[in-house]
């Protein structure tokens, strides 16, 4: 994204709203080219990285302007008596206007001495952080107790104070609920503006100081759990969204996430507050963090290590911790971890952890479960990552000999084992075995699933390249033009598995000597992955490497050394020196440049 801004010709303007963390934003910022960049913050810690323009309070005059525009006129003395109760605070002006307008309209003077009945102290026993400014507190309360009047069957408090738990960069209005039931809450909050609105109106935000006050008064009231309870049902939605459609779902599991941290923030507060966890809490930890994890379990489908990995990290320590090292859901959570590492290279530390966690679950759940299958499974696949290839092969035997028992022999976990033994056979050199098991798990899954199912185009693709690798070029090349057509009509050009099937069938083109087909899909597999995955993605750099052996092969040896030697700095700096891939770029650029 930095680049395409920076290559701009025309000038423009670019505005991280509400930032929070110098070292998350200062990537993102363009160095060069036309760019005005406005960062909207309330930490100090950006002093360092752009020149400070404070936004202070307003000024008497502009907070008397602000009322005249908003409300209009009225008595001197009273108006002038508000915006020094406020302090001439932005938000609090603006939550007195729209209160003193009404429906029902109240005079100035009436405000101020309702803003002064109202004691913070008394009502937010648990006031967090550094203090209120003046008035706005009081103003938010005023501004409550005005919704809980015109809305008595109290869902728009229900509303903001679930706003207030989730994330301050604004909530997506179907995560909300049924528009039916959550539309006249909407309307009450807006009418108060306790909350905004993006320009389609599809996005409802609540000002961080709004939801502050909401969740201390929350807290007082003793409703602070309820409305995490509410929220985290909203984001079990997640629990819905199946791996295969964790790239068009995207969106939803970013927004997910965001809130999912949220809450996790919150409720670790309470725990650390409380003398005592009762039952609501802890099952309100357990569900949260279950969300967290199902988050990055689809993060990691989409090799999304980089986010996947520390969360998952995250969510095992605070399970381990909750429920101990035995029980089903830590286990899970160590399971998706090891995965994350395979799926990032770490096979070393995936594979320790996949040995620990099915030891564990076949202790605790017993040798049949079917979470004992899928570790099993899981291991084997880190066995061949590693290069271990006998012990992958003898545990995928029986893991699929286990799973045919126990699942049947037409189960979709059953089908997964029997594609996943077809690649083991095919790394291990067993080719003709690779290819008849390839060939009946496709007919079984075509059978079970239909031929636009993503299972069958995955089997479809691993019998394409099974073929490559036995020199049956032509059907290699046939079964990946299929492919690559079905996953662009059925997954779109951008899918990562699109981009995947891509890169296999420029590599069969160049196995079959059509050398610049092979460069040119190459070269768009590579742009695609930039564009869509960025250039750090284990895929871009895998399109890297492949490029430059596409040149090489095409006789272009210049530009097949420069691309590697691009590869391998962003493998090494990416993926580490030892890296198995790190070292393939490595051998084929020392290779290259010893043959003249």
């Amino acid at each position: 994204m930095r680049r395409w801004l920076e290559a701009r010709q025309e000038p423009y303007l670019i505005i991280f709203d509400n930032a929070m963390d110098p070292d998350v934003l200062s990537p993102y910022l363009p160095t060069v080219g036309r760019a005005q960049v406005l960062i909207t913050t309330n930490r100090q810690e950006f002093r360092a990285l752009a020149e400070v323009v404070p936004v202070d309070r307003f000024t008497p005059a502009e907070a008397m302007s602000f009322l005249m525009e908003r409300v209009g006129q009225g008595d001197e003395e009273s108006v002038e008596a508000l915006i020094e109760e406020v302090d001439r605070l932005p938000l609090a002006l603006s939550l007195a206007a729209t209160r003193i307008v009404g429906p029902p309209p109240l005079p100035y003077q009436d405000y101020v001495t309702q803003l002064r009945s109202r004691s913070v102290k008394d009502t937010l026993k648990r006031m967090k952080g550094e203090p209120y400014p003046r008035g706005v507190a009081e103003a938010v309360l005023l501004s409550i107790r005005q919704i809980r009047k015109d809305d008595r069957t109290g869902a728009a408090l229900q509303l903001l104070e679930m706003l207030s738990v989730m994330s301050p960069g604004g909530v997506s209005r179907p995560l909300l609920g049924d528009e039916a039931s959550v539309g006249r809450a909407v309307e009450v909050l807006a009418a108060e503006t306790l909350i905004s609105f993006t320009v389609d109106g599809e996005l409802i935000s609540t000002h961080r100081l709004v939801q502050r006050v909401t969740r201390d008064r929350a807290i007082s009231s003793d409703t602070l759990l309820a409305a995490i309870d509410t929220a985290s049902r909203h984001l079990d939605v997640i629990h819905n969204v199946p791996r295969e459609a964790s790239w068009e779902r995207f969106a939803l599991i970013s927004e997910v996430h965001e809130h999912a941290l949220s809450l996790a923030d919150h409720l670790a507060a309470q725990l650390e507050s409380r003398e005592s966890h009762g039952s609501t809490l802890l099952e309100l930890e357990k569900r949260v963090l279950s969300i967290l994890d199902q988050v990055a379990f689809l993060f990691n489908n989409l090799t999304d290590t980089s986010r996947a990995i520390p969360l998952l990290e995250e969510v095992a320590a605070r399970r381990e911790r909750l429920l101990g090292h035995d029980h089903p859901e830590m286990l899970t959570s160590r399971n998706h971890l090891a995965y994350a590492y395979v799926a990032a290279g770490r096979a070393t530390e995936a594979i320790a952890l996949h040995e620990r966690t099915l030891a564990d679950r076949e202790r605790v759940l017993g040798d049949d479960h079917p979470d004992t299958l899928w570790s099993r499974n899981n291991l084997a696949n880190a066995y061949r990552s590693a290069g271990r290839m006998d012990e992958a092969i003898a545990l995928h035997e029986r893991a699929l000999a286990d799973r045919e028992r126990v699942l049947g022999d037409r189960h979709r976990d059953t089908l997964w084992s029997r594609n996943n033994l077809a690649n083991a056979y095919r790394s291990a050199g067993r080719i003709d075995e690779a290819i008849a098991l390839h060939e009946r798990a496709l007919a079984d899954r075509e059978r079970e699933f239909g031929s636009a199912s993503p299972d069958v185009l995955s089997s479809r693709n691993n019998l394409a390249n099974a073929y490559r690798a036995a020199g049956r070029i032509e059907d290699a090349i046939a079964l990946h033009e299929r492919t690559l057509t079905d996953r662009e009509q059925i997954l779109g050009s951008d899918h990562p598995r699109t981009l995947w099937s891509r890169n296999n069938l420029a590599n069969a083109y160049r196995s079959g000597e059509r050398f610049d087909d092979a460069v040119v899909m190459l070269e768009d597999a590579l742009n695609g992955r930039v564009r869509v995955l960025g250039n750090d993605h284990p895929d871009t750099l895998r399109s890297r490497h492949d490029l430059a052996i596409a040149y090489q092969a095409a006789g272009r040896r210049a530009d097949a050394i420069d691309m590697l030697e691009r590869a391998l700095v962003d493998r090494e700096r990416v993926l580490g020196r030892d890296h198995p891939a790190t070292l393939e770029t490595r051998n084929s650029l020392h290779s290259l440049r010893a043959d003249p």
